[in-house]
């Protein structure tokens, strides 16, 4: 019986398709081109079992033929019917669908959690957050606030009603309720279900909408609490736990991803494993892409190759309305960041990437990546082989503090390579590098005086010649100016005087090697003890 297959092999294709394919893939890497030819050989199985030519392509036959299977063999096999016949159809064009706008997402989110406000609330807050399509009329809120941080309070006011409504409480923001929520947050945290800062979040922000709602009452009774959440706070281990990671570790850890993407890939039996290895290799690329520039995850996550990359993959740049700064940035890329891209784009992205897909990072369905998935991508492999989780944002800081540890007196280039519009984060990064400057100089000041104490203190003495050594130390000690040794009446010895702390350490090493076995060395020891606490502060005082 013979073998049944799925796509006929290239022995069996006419002359003039296999010119045309052949053609048309010249430029391709040898994945894209083993990729392609079981896809175009699909496609001729699936003409000759129906007996129609393989030219003749219409969008409905493409579908017919194509929508049962996956959707890296539905793209891959469009891709080679356009790459052989340009003038072909084999499918309707997907347009993008338009992203909503912060403002359009934050009206959603408004109306549809609009409910959940007391009626005095709903009456007080509605003026300032009117939106006004134009941006002529909106309300004070929408004017000062930003969206997003528009949006966080709103949600952590509309959970606190919430609470009120089951705990059975007044909905009302006082001491009482704002008390018994705290109580609860308490609950939370002793379970390790929230951190401290979540609540002290949380009762920021219900403190700055209230004053913004209710402007005429006075909310300063909140200010003791939040005082003492910060405290409590700055005692807890925060993200800062997880800066300590060094930029050769994440450069290391790309690579090493990236290999391990392309293996798992090349190795994958079926669809869950073509996911986990197109996930690292999102994570992989991102990290890498942050080590050597270091953009807010935003830009990232919306880098277009079209509008971002130049054509040969040297340089990628964000327009002025991309960046924080609004000045537009160019990024220079490595030639060895060059080579992760193309490997990317050849084995990962063409697999699951539409056409008419532009975005960099692309999901196993054909959607382009939302910033929050490839932050979650991102510190679920730092947590995996670095053991702490490391976002986009820690990385930026990884990369401000190796700038200033490495130039201190250049602490204004964190600034500019992380393009902060503010100037008191160039005073955070300036602060830093002083006291990074500083450190040094007191560590080579340090170094400075053990190397003279260790030159200038005696020799010590080995144990094979301790005798002959300890013998010589002793000599030499009132010649150094360190020992003077008094002559009694009797004339007898009196105990050397001991002038600094380098002499009096050997004289205690010199009399504790006097011992052979360890319970006489203890013996010594104490007496030795003993000898230098009545050196320094006198014999004891004999009773009466």
């Amino acid at each position: 019986m013979g073998q049944h297959r799925l796509s006929l092999p290239p022995a069996d294709w006419p002359e003039e398709l296999k010119t045309r394919f052949e053609a048309a893939i010249s430029d391709k890497s040898t994945h894209q081109r083993r990729r392609l030819s079981q896809a175009f050989g699909r496609w001729l199985k699936l003409a000759a079992d129906e007996g129609i030519a393989p030219a003749e392509i219409d969008p409905d036959l493409v579908e017919r033929r194509i929508g049962t299977l996956r959707k890296e063999q539905q793209t891959a096999l469009r891709q080679i019917l356009r790459l052989v016949w340009p003038g072909c159809d084999p499918g309707p064009r997907r347009v993008r669908v338009p992203q909503p706008t912060e403002l359009e997402k934050l009206a959603r989110e408004i109306d549809r959690n609009w409910h959940r406000l007391p009626p005095d609330w709903q009456a007080a807050a509605a003026p300032g957050l009117r939106i006004d399509p134009d941006g002529l009329s909106s309300g004070i809120l929408i004017e000062t606030w930003a969206a997003s941080r528009l949006k966080s309070a709103l949600q952590r006011t509309w959970a606190f009603f919430d609470f009120c409504r089951e705990s059975g409480l007044p909905l009302r923001l006082d001491r009482d309720t704002v008390r018994r929520r705290l109580d609860q947050r308490q609950d939370l945290w002793r379970r390790d279900q929230i951190s401290m800062s979540t609540a002290l979040i949380e009762l920021q922000s219900l403190q700055a909408l209230t004053r913004s709602v209710f402007p005429e009452k006075n909310w300063s009774w909140m200010s003791p609490a939040i005082r003492r959440l910060k405290t409590r706070v700055a005692l807890e281990p925060t993200r800062n736990a997880s800066r300590v990671v060094e930029l050769t570790e994440l450069k290391a850890l790309a690579d090493q991803a990236a290999v391990s993407a392309r293996d798992l890939r090349e190795r994958s039996r079926g669809q869950r494993d073509r996911d986990k290895a197109l996930k690292r290799a999102h994570a992989a690329l991102a990290i890498a892409l942050l080590v050597n520039s270091p953009v807010r995850v935003g830009s990232l996550a919306t880098l277009d190759l079209l509008r971002n990359f130049d054509p040969r993959f040297t340089t990628f740049f964000l327009e002025a309305y991309e960046t924080k700064d609004r000045q537009r940035d160019v990024r220079a890329i490595p030639p060895a960041l060059r080579r992760q891209l193309r490997a990317y784009l050849d084995l990962h992205r063409a697999a699951v990437a539409p056409d008419g897909e532009h975005r960099l990072f692309v999901g196993c369905r054909g959607k382009p990546l939302a910033k929050e998935y490839l932050s979650q991508a991102i510190g679920d492999l730092t947590k995996t082989h670095l053991k702490s989780r490391v976002t986009p944002h820690v990385i930026r800081n990884v990369v401000a503090g190796f700038i200033v540890s490495e130039a201190p007196d250049e602490a204004r280039l964190a600034s500019l390579v992380l393009q902060h519009r503010d100037e008191r984060v160039t005073a955070t990064y300036s602060r830093g590098a002083t006291q990074i400057a500083a450190g040094r100089k007191l560590g080579q000041a340090t170094e400075r005086a053990r190397e003279t104490v260790v030159k200038d203190a005696p020799a010590r003495p080995t144990r094979h010649r301790r005798a002959g050594k300890a013998r010589e130390v002793r000599k030499a000690m009132p010649a150094q100016g360190t020992v003077r040794r008094r002559r009694s009446p009797g004339g007898s010895a009196q105990p050397p005087v001991f002038v600094n702390g380098v002499v009096a350490r050997t004289y205690f090493r010199l009399l504790v090697r006097r011992g052979r076995s360890w319970s006489r060395r203890r013996q010594l020891c104490w007496r030795a003890r003993r000898r230098l606490h009545d050196l320094r502060f006198g014999p004891p005082a004999v009773p009466g």
